[in-house]
Formats: C-alpha cells, structure tokens, sequence
C-alpha cells in the first residue's frame, strides 16, 4: 500500500490512476496505491491514508484545474476527516505529521531557508519550529471524533515519536538500522 508525497510527479500520478494503470500495478506487483483520503481493511485493522506533503526544497506544485498538488488541499482534508470520522481507523498512514498539537517534530537546520523561500514565502504555514508539520494535518486532528491508536509517517527522514492523546505517532527513518 502506497501513497504519495511530496516529490511524486503528481501530474503523471494522476494520469496513470485516470487511464486505470493503478489497476495493473497491483495486478502485476501487489502495489496497491491509495488514493487522498482512503481507509483499507488490512487484517484486523482499518488503515486511514492521506497523501501529500509540503516542498521545502522546490516551489509548490499547484494545480488550479482541480488536479493534485504535492501538498494537502483543504479539501483534501475535508474529506478526510468525513470518511475517517465514518470509518474509524485504527491506524493513519500520511507522508507528513500534523503540525502545533504536540507532535514535536522538529525540521532539519539546513532546510531552514528553503522552508523561508518555498512554504512562508508561497503562503503556507509550516507549523512551529518545534512542532512542524502540515497545517491540514493538524486541522484534521483537531476535526476527528474518534482518535487512531497510531499515526505514521516518514517525510522528515528519521526517527521521532511521540504519544498525543493516547495516539502514537511514529515517523519513520530512512535509516535502515533504526527501530522505527
């Protein structure tokens, strides 16, 4: 199970799902990309997934035509937090963390001037520097009526956790040798 992220080529991820190309990647690889927002069944479990996150290293990609952007739409998380709120999953899957509830996520010092020029400077807010994040996330947080047991993401490249009101967030390490 897959979703996308920040540096996708999200114009040609979009084409691919129109012309039913998703269909043979799981066909042909057991790749199974979730579209934004989507809950899956696995096991035992209900798995809340949401795609997209924030550039802090090239301009945004936005896309006034209505197709998708690297970074998560206000839509995007209106949707979520309707079927998330129905659906109740146990666990969230999204590429990036919410950001001001807690989290505490802190981004790296050398991203620090292109946070400047790519999110403030195009009009997004990239949360607190010690508790960065997306700002939908963190809104969609604020906005669910049932709390997932754990939350998991990766897009800062190491490992963090952190317990928030009785959910664990675990955001993944690139770093093969690392417990998370």
């Amino acid at each position: 199970h897959a979703i996308d992220g920040n540096h996708e080529d999200h114009a040609w991820l979009q084409r691919a799902l129109l012309s039913g190309a998703d269909r043979a990647w799981q066909r042909d690889h057991n790749l199974i990309y979730q579209p934004r927002p989507s809950v899956a069944s696995l096991g035992a479990s209900k798995v809340g997934f949401l795609g997209g996150a924030l550039h802090a290293d090239r301009p945004q990609r936005h896309n006034a035509s209505g197709g998708f952007p690297n970074y998560i739409r206000q839509r995007d998380r209106e949707q979520a937090v309707a079927l998330f709120n129905e659906q109740r999953p146990d666990l969230i899957v999204t590429h990036s963390c919410p950001s001001r509830i807690g989290v505490g996520v802190r981004g790296s010092d050398e991203m620090e001037a292109g946070v400047a020029e790519h999110i403030v400077a195009a009009g997004f807010d990239p949360g607190a520097p010690d508790d960065c994040g997306e700002v939908e996330l963190g809104r969609l947080w604020l906005e669910l009526a049932h709390r997932p047991r754990a939350w998991v993401f990766g897009h800062f490249h190491r490992a963090h956790q952190a317990t928030v009101e009785g959910t664990r967030f675990v955001c993944v390490s690139d770093d093969l040798d690392s417990p998370f």
